[in-house]
């Protein structure tokens, strides 16, 4: 029997989004400090299905200001996935990558834009690709795009293309401490409610 919203979600198929979630964290961990050439620890993720206004309060309401990459996916998973950092961890991120001690997000360059894009980019694969493995689908990621913003701003996108089927989203939350200094980055995943039914029939969790 499909599902109509991420909410219909039973316990069960709660477990597999938060195992993807595992794996995601931890090939995750696993490609930052290489990117970053800096040791990486990261806690177990935090898997909650929450409605946009939802992800609003936990980030701080829709005035706060974050460094997002966005891309879509295609295949058997659709819909869109989006990473939100604080400021502070996209700017040690450039730092770190540019091997610079200056990073700002006023008039950024090319070069910076496309780390903060390349950075986005690894950590999306990597949970996008935890789903592929574990379910055996093959998914799609476009070339991301980078925003700095207010939250509210930068979820207009997704919520206009996605909120026409469904305003629920994946949101994953991943506590790294990164050379012992501790940061978040959080993961929203938006898919289409059709390829989350698909999902759980790949993972034999129809209820």
């Amino acid at each position: 029997m499909p599902i109509y919203n991420l909410h219909q979600l039973n316990e069960l198929q709660k477990d597999a989004l938060r195992e993807t979630g595992n794996i995601g964290a931890g090939n995750a961990a696993t490609a930052l400090a290489e990117l970053l050439n800096s040791h990486i620890q990261n806690s177990i993720p935090q898997v909650r299905v929450l409605k946009i206004q939802e992800v609003f309060d936990v980030l701080g309401g829709p005035d706060t200001v974050v460094v997002a990459v966005l891309t879509s996916i295609a295949g058997d998973l659709d819909g869109m996935a989006v990473l939100i950092m604080g400021t502070e961890f996209a700017e040690f991120a450039l730092k770190a990558m540019l091997k610079t001690q200056k990073a700002s997000f006023d008039n950024m360059s090319e070069i910076e834009v496309s780390a903060i894009s390349e950075l986005g980019n690894i950590l999306l694969a990597t949970y996008i690709s935890a789903i592929s493995n574990l379910a055996d689908m093959k998914i799609i990621l476009s070339a991301p795009s980078v925003g700095i913003d207010m939250i509210g701003a930068i979820m207009n996108l997704p919520v206009m293309i996605m909120g026409q089927t469904s305003d629920d989203i994946i949101y994953i939350e991943d506590n790294i401490s990164i050379d012992d200094k501790d940061m978040v980055a959080n993961i929203l995943l938006i898919p289409s409610i059709e390829s989350v039914n698909r999902l759980l029939e790949k993972l034999g969790l129809t209820q």
